[in-house]
C-alpha cells in the first residue's frame, strides 16, 4: 500500500526534500504491486511503524537492484506521530525534517512494513 500526492503524508515527504513516486496515483491509499514500485526505483523507502519493531527490510531486500536496497536507504518514523492528523502529525513531521528515527541510521536497513510509503529525492 502507498499514500497519493494528495495525502497529508507527502507534504511531509515534501518539507524533508522528497518527492513520493506515486504522488499521480487516483486514490488516496493505494494498493500498488511490486513491481510498480520497483519500476520507480525509489532512493528511499519510509515507513510508519512502532519503535519496538525489529530492524528488517523485509520483502524489499529481494530487490537487489533497487536504489533505496543498494544503499539500505529504509527509514521509520513513529507512527503515532505521522499517522493521525493532529498535533502529533506536526511533531512526527519536524522529527523527520530535522532527520530524527526511531533506529539509528548506520548503514544497516531498516524495518520495511509492506504498508511502505515510498519517496525519491
Amino acid at each position: 500500500m502507498t499514500l497519493n500526492g494528495q495525502h497529508i503524508i507527502s507534504s511531509a515527504i515534501a518539507a524533508c526534500g522528497g518527492r513520493n513516486v506515486f504522488a499521480e496515483v487516483p486514490t488516496l491509499t493505494a494498493t500498488v504491486s511490486w513491481e510498480s514500485a520497483v519500476q520507480r526505483d525509489p532512493e528511499l523507502v519510509v515507513t510508519g511503524g512502532s519503535p519496538s519493531e525489529p530492524a528488517k527490510p523485509g520483502r524489499w531486500a529481494d530487490f537487489a537492484q533497487l536504489s533505496a536496497t543498494k544503499h539500505h536507504q529504509f527509514a521509520r518514523v513513529d507512527g503515532d506521530l505521522i499517522a493521525r492528523s493532529g498535533p502529533r502529525f506536526v511533531d512526527g513531521r519536524a522529527r523527520a525534517v530535522r532527520g530524527d528515527r526511531t533506529a539509528p541510521r548506520n548503514g544497516t536497513a531498516q524495518p520495511v512494513p509492506a504498508s511502505a510509503a515510498a519517496a525519491r529525492h
